[in-house]
Order: C-alpha cells, then sequence, then structure tokens
C-alpha cells in the first residue's frame, strides 16, 4: 500500500519510457535531488518540457549511445547498445485529445 493509497487520493501512475539524447542517462539516475530537471530539456512537438512514452520505440530515437570513454563506466554493456529510462510516472489527470 503506498501513501496516496492510505490517504484514499485516487493516483494516476503510469511506467513510461524516457530518452536522454546526449545527457549521459547515469547523471539523472544519480542526482538524489532533482532528478528530470527542466534545464536540460529541449523544444519538442508540443513545446520545451520533459517527454515520456507509453511505448519505448518513441523513445528509441532519443536514446543515450555511451561513448568509448564511458563503455568502462558499464561493466556489463555491450558495444552498441543504446539506454533509457523505464519510469514511474504520476501523471494526475489526463486530458484526451483528438489529433
Amino acid at each position: 500500500i503506498d501513501r496516496l493509497t492510505m490517504i484514499d487520493i485516487d493516483h494516476n501512475e503510469r511506467h513510461v519510457w524516457h530518452g536522454t539524447s546526449s545527457l549521459d542517462p547515469s547523471i539523472i539516475y544519480n542526482d538524489q535531488q532533482d532528478g528530470f530537471m527542466m534545464q536540460f530539456s529541449n523544444m519538442g512537438l508540443w513545446g520545451r518540457g520533459i517527454y515520456f512514452a507509453n511505448n519505448s520505440s518513441y523513445s528509441d530515437s532519443y536514446s543515450y549511445k555511451p561513448s568509448e570513454n564511458t563503455q568502462s563506466d558499464r561493466p556489463r554493456s555491450n558495444k552498441g547498445e543504446r539506454e533509457m529510462f523505464l519510469a514511474k510516472l504520476l501523471v494526475g489527470n489526463e486530458i484526451f485529445m483528438n489529433r
């Protein structure tokens, strides 16, 4: 049981994908205070923001490709692999648009 359920709040939680393009995901993962931050975001289809996707294929083109220098920091990685997040996101109320 989580805290929101204990205080009778209906929460809308999703597992979503996020690619970081040029920013090493370990920077976000190891940040114990801020996590995903707007100052690292870029302009997207709906404006500047932090984008998440239901399908990993949408985030794949934004996934991070470790350089030869960072390969040694990832002992179990293979050359050519790419990295992205699978995140648990609290989305709140949704609005569906017919576009």
